[in-house]
C-alpha cells in the first residue's frame, strides 16, 4: 500500500514539474523581429487589404506591429512619416509605386541577440475606375431565397464635372433598380457611396420612398460577387408621418455573367 502512494505522489511530482516549465515558457510563440504592413484601401467605413487601388481613394499604411521608430517613404513623396501608420489620397492613376518601411526595434528577451533594423518593400498600384473588379453583371440570388435568381448590375454612367465617370449599381438590393432623374442622370450612382478596386460601400436614395445601402465584395478572380445589404422605406400607404420600414438585411451571391 506504501509502495503504491509513494508511486502516486511521485506521478503527482512529475505532472507538476511539467505544468510549471510550460507555464513559465514564455517564448513559446515569439518571433524574431521582423518588419512587416499591410496596405488598406478605404472604403466606406471599412478598410481592405490589397496592393492595387482606385484613384481617388483614401490608402492606409500600417505597421502590423508596434514597433520603436517607423520610416516611411512613399511612392516619389519627397516626405518621411515617421508614425505606425500612414493615410495618404491619390487623386490620379500612377505607375507602380515602392513603398518602403524601415523600422526598429530593441532585442527581446527571449531573442538577446536579434537585428535591432529592418526594412521591407511593398508595391502598390492605383488604377483608374474602369479597372475596379467588379464592374459587370453577376447572376445570382440571395441566399434566403436560392430560387428566385436576379441580376445585379454595375456599369459606367455619366461623366462628373471633374472629369470621371460616375458608375451605377442597379438591383443589389432586389427591387433597388438604377433610373434617371428628371435631367436625364442615373440617381443610383456611387457619388453617394464608394466603389473600390474589389470592395464597395453604397448609401444612396434611388427613389423618392426608398434608400438601399451596404457593402459588395468580389472574389479575387473578380467571378463570384457577394452583396450584404438593406432596403428602407420611407415612405409607404397609410404609414405615420416620419415612419420608417426597413426590410430584413439581404445577402445576394452571384457569378459574373
Amino acid at each position: 500500500m506504501k509502495n503504491i502512494l509513494g508511486i502516486i505522489i511521485g506521478l503527482l511530482f512529475l505532472l507538476s514539474i511539467t505544468q510549471c516549465k510550460k507555464e513559465v515558457d514564455l517564448c513559446a510563440n515569439q518571433k524574431p523581429f521582423e518588419a512587416d504592413f499591410d496596405i488598406k484601401e478605404v472604403v466606406g467605413d471599412s478598410s481592405f487589404v490589397t496592393d492595387t487601388t482606385l484613384a481617388q481613394q483614401f490608402v492606409i499604411f500600417e505597421a502590423k506591429e508596434d514597433y520603436d521608430t517607423y520610416e516611411w517613404k512613399i511612392g516619389l513623396d519627397e516626405r518621411t512619416f515617421t508614425t505606425k501608420d500612414v493615410q495618404l489620397f491619390f487623386p490620379e492613376p500612377t505607375l507602380l509605386l515602392n513603398i518602403r518601411l524601415i523600422a526598429t526595434k530593441k532585442p527581446s528577451a527571449c531573442f538577446p541577440n536579434d537585428k535591432t533594423v529592418d526594412t521591407i518593400v511593398k508595391t502598390l498600384k492605383v488604377v483608374p475606375f474602369e479597372q475596379s473588379k467588379l464592374i459587370g453583371e453577376y447572376q445570382g440570388a440571395d441566399i434566403d431565397n436560392p430560387n428566385e435568381p436576379y441580376t445585379v448590375k454595375i456599369f459606367a454612367g455619366d461623366l462628373r464635372n471633374d472629369g470621371y465617370i460616375d458608375y451605377v449599381l442597379d438591383n443589389w438590393v432586389r427591387g433597388c433598380l438604377a433610373g434617371k432623374d428628371v435631367d436625364g442622370f442615373y440617381n443610383s450612382t456611387f457619388s453617394a457611396g464608394q466603389l473600390g478596386y474589389q470592395n464597395a460601400y453604397m448609401n444612396k436614395q434611388y427613389v423618392t420612398s426608398c434608400l438601399c445601402r451596404g457593402y459588395l465584395s468580389v472574389s479575387e478572380d473578380g467571378q463570384e460577387l457577394t452583396a450584404y445589404g438593406e432596403k428602407e422605406i420611407t415612405y409607404y400607404p397609410n404609414n405615420p408621418p416620419g415612419k420608417r420600414l426597413i426590410g430584413k438585411p439581404t445577402t445576394f451571391k452571384g457569378r459574373r455573367k
